[in-house]
């Protein structure tokens, strides 16, 4: 212990200072105890008598274990402290919030400052607070329930709870709770997600499929979707009740059994083409519960979660059909009876008023190779400069036509020119027509002027 220049105080503050964790043993002479009292507060691990040297050998190898036992305990409490650390980082800078209650009294001990953010408290507005008091588990039975399922399968989950800030704002959030041990007593830690945001999302999906199908369902004709297998897919009520199928029929179905036989390769077609050019169009007769239809079908190539689709509506178009047959056997008759008329016929359009069409009498009538010479002039163009009262053509032609216009039809005297010049008197007739939804007018033209001659010679 005492040594020339140095002693066992001055090698133990040396140790300290140098090696703080390596264990010392003083071997001395002479101690009294309250120097081997102090050398053990100035940090000495034990000191053994050279009198009873026997002691060093189990001192060192109590010491050594001492040692290795004060090194693990410290290991063990710098991870103890690290992982609180690590916990606590999480805990508040984790963007769910988080509650941490007592398990005995329910009450709240801890909050994150992202649950503190969201219900607009501070940490000492919240702390001795029960769920109940947030809007969780108002209800006492509720809440009971759920925390004996907590104390026996010591974790619980809720998909949509009902969550009040301190302004009273309610908020769906997603509760998950767990219980552990800290300490020698219990605590249940709550994670609290806010859902709202995810459920409003829900809710315009949910408000969007409402429309869709309600759009889809109150269309007057036919709705499908169909795969490349050309199977049913998903259709309209009206679709339904046309083909008089039940929804299980109608799952099984494939599009072309409700075609007519001889229009099934031309809709494979279009079907096909929809797929590979992302649309197309066409006509086609149907076999409905009511019998054959015709309807006119657009399609149009979509992409969904489930794959590729086909997606259309069909419009009947039968009662069209059958109009626009019955007026070309009418424009038919029409024309059968313009062109076989003795009478000169010619048809006016507007705005020029100008000649559109013309029988074969008229050509006659003004002396033309053909009909064609006939068109593209007007009433003006076959008539002298003046009429036989001193008006000019041109104006009186288009006062005629206004009248006949109005009233739908005009009868009148008017003095026409051939193309070779030879003037003559006539009778006529101005007659409004609806055509393709335009008016037109027919004027029909008669040569009076044997009549007037034979008059004049009675006279």
């Amino acid at each position: 212990y005492n040594l020339p220049g140095y002693n066992g105080r001055e090698a133990l503050q040396f140790a300290r200072q140098n090696f703080p964790l390596l264990p010392v043993i003083m071997v001395t002479g002479v101690m009294g105890d309250e120097e081997a009292v102090e050398m053990l507060k100035l940090g000495a691990t034990d000191y053994v008598l050279k009198t009873h040297i026997v002691r060093l050998v189990p001192a060192v190898s109590r010491a050594l274990t001492d040692q290795k036992n004060a090194t693990e305990r410290a290991l063990a409490e710098q991870k103890m402290r690290e992982s609180e650390l690590r916990y606590r980082r999480l805990f508040e800078s984790a963007k769910d919030g988080i509650l941490i209650l007592d398990a005995e009294t329910g009450k709240i001990v801890d909050a994150n400052p992202f649950i503190l953010r969201l219900l607009s408290y501070t940490l000492e507005e919240i702390t001795g607070k029960v769920l109940g008091d947030i809007g969780l588990f108002n209800d006492t039975a509720a809440s009971l329930v759920a925390f004996e399922e907590l104390r026996q399968k010591r974790y619980i989950r809720y998909e949509d709870l009902p969550l009040e800030t301190k302004s009273g704002l309610r908020i769906e959030v997603e509760f998950v709770s767990n219980m552990y041990p800290v300490g020698d007593h219990q605590v249940i830690q709550c994670n609290i997600r806010d859902i709202s945001g995810r459920k409003r999302a829900e809710q315009a999906v949910r408000d969007e499929k409402e429309f869709s199908d309600s759009v889809i369902q109150g269309l007057p004709d036919i709705f499908y979707l169909v795969d490349q297998q050309g199977s049913l897919r998903r259709w309209n009520q009206k679709g339904a009740e046309l083909l008089g199928l039940s929804a299980e029929e109608m799952l099984k179905a494939n599009v072309l059994a409700f075609v007519h036989e001889q229009d099934r390769p031309f809709v494979t077609q279009k079907i096909q083409e929809a797929f590979s050019a992302g649309s197309a169009a066409g006509e086609a007769r149907m076999l409905l519960q009511a019998g054959i239809r015709d309807y006119y079908f657009s399609a149009r190539k979509i992409q969904t979660g489930e794959g590729l689709f086909v997606m259309g509506i069909g419009i009947d178009i039968t009662q069209r059909k059958q109009t626009e047959a019955a007026l070309r056997a009418s424009m038919q008759k029409y024309q059968v009876l313009f062109d076989g008329s003795r009478d000169a016929l010619m048809l006016l359009a507007p705005p020029s008023w100008k000649f559109v069409d013309a029988n074969l009498a008229t050509a006659k009538l003004f002396g033309a190779r053909a009909a064609a010479n006939i068109t593209d002039l007007g009433p003006w163009d076959v008539s002298p400069e003046f009429q036989s009262d001193g008006r000019r053509s041109a104006d009186k032609a288009q006062e005629v036509i206004s009248i006949a216009m109005t009233q739908g039809a005009h009868f009148f005297e008017w003095t026409h020119q051939r193309l070779d010049g030879t003037i003559f008197d006539c009778d006529v007739l101005l007659t409004r027509l609806e055509y393709e939804g335009e008016a037109l007018l027919q004027a029909t033209v008669r040569d009076i002027t044997e009549r007037k001659a034979a008059k004049a010679a009675l006279v």
